[in-house]
């Protein structure tokens, strides 16, 4: 191995780990796997790091059969918004599931982070799901409560019938200050006081969720917050120059 290249296998691997030391979410667009989905069960078990918090939710992934794989798989037809994977949740009247992971830390007392995640409905239901809740946790759990949780979640999505994002990707982007407590964080439906209870048999594809302090590495709070999939474009960019050394 040259100097120079040496040299750049130096800078990517820091500037790799800086990036990955950025999100606070680990898996955050579900390609790490412990096993394939399949017709039988596609629950976050197949997953490393995420959990259903009540329910099994679902996991999709482009190895997978066309039941439980990306695009096709049986609620719809929808390309991950990045790499092969992707999770999924399914809302009706009685039953509400949330996708949970814990955080690589904590979330600091005063600091502001950025929230981030890509939403797409599927086409092959009869609902709509109005609104998307982030919930942080101090303990990750487990509950077999098939309600809608009653908690007021730390941001709200609001997702109107003309946004309806089916066939396309929705990016969701919101800011947070930290209390401090936060060691887990749900993602799933939020009821507002304000609406009619939901109706019908909705399914959302959730993809690319991260947590990130917006200061962090020499940043200024004006500046604006690359997406995991910008960054991972440019580490992209790195290691093809390195490979032409």
């Amino acid at each position: 191995m040259t100097a120079m290249r040496w040299c750049f296998f130096t800078v990517f691997f820091y500037y790799l780990v800086a990036v990955q030391a950025q999100n606070l979410v680990p898996n955050p667009s579900f390609e790490e796997f412990i096993k394939l989905p399949q017709k039988h069960y596609n629950g976050l078990g197949c997953l490393k790091y995420w959990r259903p918090h009540n329910g099994n939710c679902d996991y999709y992934h482009k190895q997978a059969g066309w039941w439980t794989g990306t695009p096709r798989n049986i609620f719809g037809r929808q390309k991950p918004h990045s790499g092969n994977a992707y999770a999924g949740i399914c809302v009706r009247t009685t039953f509400k599931e949330y996708i949970e992971v814990k955080l690589t830390a904590p979330l600091v007392q005063g600091q502001t982070y950025q929230i981030e995640l890509y939403v797409s409905e599927a086409e092959r239901f009869t609902g709509h799901i109005e609104a998307i809740g982030i919930y942080f946790k101090e303990n990750s759990c487990w509950s077999n409560d098939n309600n809608a949780l009653t908690e007021t979640p730390a941001h709200t999505f609001k997702l109107s019938r003309s946004d309806r994002p089916q066939k396309n990707w929705i990016h969701l982007s919101a800011e947070y200050i930290a209390e401090g407590f936060e060691k887990a964080v749900l993602i799933g439906y939020y009821q507002d006081p304000s609406s009619p209870p939901h109706k019908g048999y909705s399914h959302l594809y959730i993809d690319d969720v991260s947590i990130t302090p917006l200061h962090q590495l020499g940043m200024k709070p004006d500046a604006p917050v690359e997406s995991e999939w910008a960054r991972m474009n440019q580490l992209c960019q790195v290691k093809k120059h390195l490979q032409q050394l």
